[in-house]
């Protein structure tokens, strides 16, 4: 998997106001396209945290993945190991800018994530999360509020929110569940590299008091 981007070119470029959109492809995501789409049978009907697998959904995630986005594309190591083959069979002959989707969660596990606040402590953030995100004291941010649940049901208006607050140079993290793609990608059409995207996932659990992932309950959070 080639390395274009690591944790250090991902603070080095928040330090230097270099823009980059940095998605992440995990097993939600690749379950509700294939689901979606029929190509694999799906016994789940949502992801690890509620979201459910809605048709159109999986239609839009797959047409994100085939329309060849020029940003990063994150590939988290899950989702290959779960169902590699399939994955491998869905963009062969695609040109995508694939890279590690763990980077910053790697980086939490070791304990090396104060770099990452340290380089949001000078930049216009937006972070869109449920509202246990108004606890997180790391980074200083405005919160556009999503519903801790489907939160694709609302898509519309959380992007109508996100345009009316981007100004040029705004980094945007996202934990917001599989429509963080579709999001990343319908915005970095609009305003390309002039802002920074990141999906954090579910990163900063572990800093509003929320163990939702087998590696945050080792985590000394500080």
């Amino acid at each position: 998997m080639p390395q274009a981007l690591n944790y250090n070119i991902i603070c080095n470029n928040l330090f230097t106001n270099k823009n980059f959109s940095f998605s992440r492809f995990g097993d939600g995501e690749w379950f509700c396209i294939f689901k979606a789409l029929g190509i694999k049978k799906i016994t789940t009907n949502c992801n690890t945290d509620k979201h459910n697998y809605f048709t159109d959904l999986g239609k839009r995630l797959a047409s994100v993945v085939k329309n060849e986005p020029l940003y990063f594309f994150g590939m988290q190591t899950l989702a290959l190991s779960i169902m590699n083959d399939t994955i491998i069979h869905f963009i062969k002959g695609l040109k995508l800018k694939i890279v590690n989707g763990d980077i910053l969660h790697t980086a939490s596990i070791k304990g090396r994530l104060q770099l990452f606040f340290d380089s949001l402590s000078n930049r216009k953030v937006l972070l869109v999360g449920n509202d246990s995100l108004l606890q997180l004291k790391k980074v200083q941010a405005k919160l556009v509020t999503i519903p801790r649940y489907n939160c694709w049901q609302k898509y519309e208006q959380i992007k109508s929110t996100l345009k009316n607050n981007i100004k040029p140079n705004t980094v945007v993290l996202y934990c917001a569940s599989m429509m963080t793609e579709v999001l990343i990608d319908d915005l970095w059409n609009i305003y390309k590299d002039t802002i920074t995207q990141i999906d954090c996932g579910s990163l900063f659990d572990p800093y509003v008091g929320r163990k939702t992932r087998t590696y945050h309950k080792n985590l000394e959070v500080k």
